[in-house]
């Protein structure tokens, strides 16, 4: 894991302020091993001084999508989880039916270009779910 710990850091302060990476390897039937791994500060002016943990919470940014979403999903398909014309509420709440994961994936889901999608989750600022058991419940539901 060192050279990707001396990536993430070399791009601290340069391409970005700060960043958080979890990588799982899977050990097939011995279970896995797991890296969280955290560089840089939370941000520029006043969060310049704030290191960044692994268990901080960014905003989802539109390259999210395209490294860790799509990605993600075309496991899911190849497995048979999900189709690309399933609604988006078969996923998670608060969106039209009629908009699929086909049309979130390829930007036609009339979604605005950006919004605080992640505000639900924080309460008084702070994480109302860790990201430990996000991570644990999104796992099992892949093994699933």
């Amino acid at each position: 894991m060192e050279p990707v710990r001396r990536l993430l850091e070399g791009a601290c302060g340069t391409v970005f302020p700060g960043c958080a990476a979890s990588l799982r390897q899977d050990l097939s039937h011995g279970g896995e091993r797991s890296w969280d791994l955290a560089a840089g500060s939370l941000g520029y002016d006043s969060f310049a001084g704030r290191p960044v943990s692994p268990a901080a919470l960014y905003d989802v940014a539109s390259l999210t999508k395209s490294l860790v979403i799509a990605p993600l999903f075309v496991l899911l398909i190849a497995r048979g989880l999900v189709r690309l014309d399933d609604p988006l509420t078969r996923f998670t709440h608060g969106f039209d039916p009629r908009v699929t994961l086909r049309q979130l994936l390829s930007h036609r889901s009339g979604l605005p270009a950006w919004r605080p999608y992640y505000r639900p989750l924080l309460r008084d600022g702070r994480p109302t779910v860790a990201p430990q058991e996000a991570r644990a419940a999104f796992l099992a539901a892949m093994r699933a």
